[in-house]
């Protein structure tokens, strides 16, 4: 108990060190959209944030619960990110009683959850608040299973409901139940149809509830389920696949298919040092795991059939929490929370035979070099998202509005003006600030009950207003 007290304390202060950028990011983007459908001034407002009826995605619990409060915290984005540090901290412990219950093995518990949980991939669902339904999902399915396992039903309903409840993918867990049983668990399946019919039911109820909202969703260009497609299919597999093994989430911009040449920038990435040691960072990673695995085949080939016995399994697991997302243009790193768990087991499993006093040096020295190919990998993450540069914009703008408040609270319209420098901005002018604020919804978030409308230079739509009315997007931007 003692020994899992200090890990589990000293991990997560490692993540919060590694992540710490994460806890000054404010809004931008979809937050303001939430933020406006969030608010609730009476108990009809509240119940309607379950309504299925909508022209966007139905997760009321990690958007209209979770910004309901955030605005009832006054906006305080400290609070906001402890709360997300907090709840995927409470999935990472269940993740390592998991691990322990299938496995016996608790160096095994302590290696997947710490190669999880301080993976680079967790930017893009640590620091922005629209991704907290990701962190929602892998917490609420990872404490599920476990009740799950041990015929806590009751218990385990629940948080696949509040699963349910934050994102559509939740669904994919039904699957992974009725594989885990059919393999794992021949002996229960009798015992436990029942149960999992219920789970099913329950999925069912909700791919009817999801049913109306996806439809909007899937009727956009890149979202648009194509079956027809294998080659679509395979190049997003395999780039998921890539980025869970640790490829930048970069590299399908300057290499959009892996059946095609790279692009000119590809070049022009690897210029920077900071990329450079990435790179050789992480084949070094990989060349220790791949050798540290031939070594075990090698001395005992009993170990041969237990691994590829379990990176089969894995694999099964990763490939059926990515589901429908293979089907469609839109890649995205951050819809890997839940299929990474499976490829960090699998690198964990290898590891957790390097324990004994001969090999533990190696076993050390390895996973120092997983915890300083992280570190960079989060620095480029954090730079290639654009989170910064978003967070840079919301610093701007809330002190723009708030040194200026006299002069635009006589103005009906903002317009954002491009100037000469504008046009040569690497991130667009208006055109990026649009995107950042979300069109119109940034206005409710600074001008809340005002009419009042923007409008972005690039546009073009309407005659330049009054000249104190009037913001230079460069300003903002630079």
């Amino acid at each position: 108990m003692k020994k899992r007290t200090i890990f589990f304390s000293l991990l997560f202060f490692l993540i919060i060190f590694l992540f710490q950028r994460a806890f000054k990011i404010n809004f931008f983007l979809d937050d303001y959209f939430f933020l406006k459908i969030s608010r609730a001034s009476s108990l009809n407002d509240f119940v309607n944030f379950f309504s299925p009826v909508r022209g966007y995605s139905y997760k009321p619990m990690a958007t209209e619960l979770f910004y309901f409060l955030l605005i009832s915290l006054k906006y305080r984005v400290f609070i906001g990110h402890i709360i997300v540090f907090a709840v995927y901290f409470i999935g990472l412990y269940y993740l390592y009683r998991l691990v322990r219950q299938l496995t016996k093995n608790q160096l095994l518990g302590y290696l997947s959850v710490f190669i999880y949980g301080i993976n680079f991939i967790h930017v893009y669902q640590l620091y922005w608040f629209a991704t907290f339904q990701e962190i929602m999902v892998f917490t609420a399915l990872t404490v599920a299973f476990y009740y799950f396992l041990n015929r806590k039903y009751f218990l385990s309903f629940i948080p696949f409901v509040i699963a349910l409840l934050s994102k559509e993918t939740a669904i994919l867990f039904v699957p992974f139940l009725f594989l885990f049983t059919a393999v794992f668990q021949k002996k229960d399946l009798r015992k436990k149809t029942a149960v999992l019919f219920f789970y099913l039911t329950i999925a069912v109820l909700f791919y009817f509830v999801y049913r109306y909202s996806l439809k909007q969703v899937t009727a956009l260009d890149n979202y648009k389920i194509q079956f027809d497609n294998p080659k679509l299919v395979l190049n997003n597999f395999l780039w998921y696949f890539l980025w869970g093994l640790g490829m930048p989430s970069f590299m399908p911009d300057v290499m959009p298919s892996i059946f095609s040449k790279p692009l000119p920038a590809f070049n022009d990435y690897f210029k920077s040092q900071q990329i450079q040691i990435y790179f050789f960072l992480l084949g070094l990673y990989w060349c220790a795991v791949a050798g540290m695995w031939i070594y075990l085949v090698v001395k005992d080939r009993t170990k041969l059939k237990k691994t590829l016995f379990l990176a089969l399994g894995t694999f099964a697991g990763f490939v059926i929490f990515l589901g429908p997302m293979i089907f469609f243009r839109h890649r995205w790193m951050i819809r890997l929370t839940v299929p990474l768990v499976f490829l960090s087991l699998f690198q964990a499993y290898i590891l957790s035979f390097f324990h004994n006093r001969k090999l533990r040096k190696i076993l050390v020295h390895v996973l120092v070099v997983y915890l300083v190919l992280s570190y960079f990998g989060i620095k480029i993450h954090e730079s290639t998202s654009t989170y910064l540069l978003e967070d840079n914009i919301f610093i701007k703008t809330r002190d723009y509005f708030s040194d200026n408040k006299t002069r635009f609270a006589r103005c009906p319209i903002i317009y954002f003006n491009d100037s000469l420098q504008d046009k040569i901005n690497p991130w667009g002018g208006s055109k990026k600030l649009k995107n950042s604020y979300w069109d119109q919804y940034f206005l409710d978030f600074y001008f809340p009950g005002k009419r009042i409308r923007a409008i972005y230079a690039f546009e073009q739509a309407e005659p330049i207003p009054q000249k104190e009315c009037i913001i230079e997007a460069d300003y903002l931007l630079r």
